[in-house]
């Protein structure tokens, strides 16, 4: 009996928590409707934009979805070279970020 209980729940080796998706999904837009709303008016007065601050919050999630996204999948699966060069391609772009942009 237990061991058909435990095949049948390792069996699922791929369980994928579609509620916390979305619910990442919703809030990532939600506090992007926030900062535009709560920034446009000042960042068309200084920046002339009103999206200016939009696009920076934009850019910062699709940044970080594709950092989530290659961690998440594990870098073992890439071997380790191609795990070192992305390291190394992720360190330099974040730092190139944070000193030419000031993000």
């Amino acid at each position: 009996m237990a061991n058909r209980i435990k095949e049948k729940y390792l069996a699922r080796k791929k369980y994928f928590d579609y509620p916390m998706l979305f619910l990442v999904i919703f809030l990532i837009l939600f506090g992007m409707v926030m900062i535009f709303s709560t920034s446009s008016y000042k960042s068309t007065i200084t920046y002339g934009n009103p999206y200016h601050w939009l696009i920076r919050q934009a850019a910062a999630v699709v940044i970080g979805a594709v950092f989530m996204i290659a961690f998440s999948t594990g870098l073992r699966r890439f071997g380790g070279i191609a795990a070192d060069f992305f390291c190394y391609l992720g360190k330099n772009t974040f730092l190139i970020l944070i000193t030419h942009y000031n993000i």
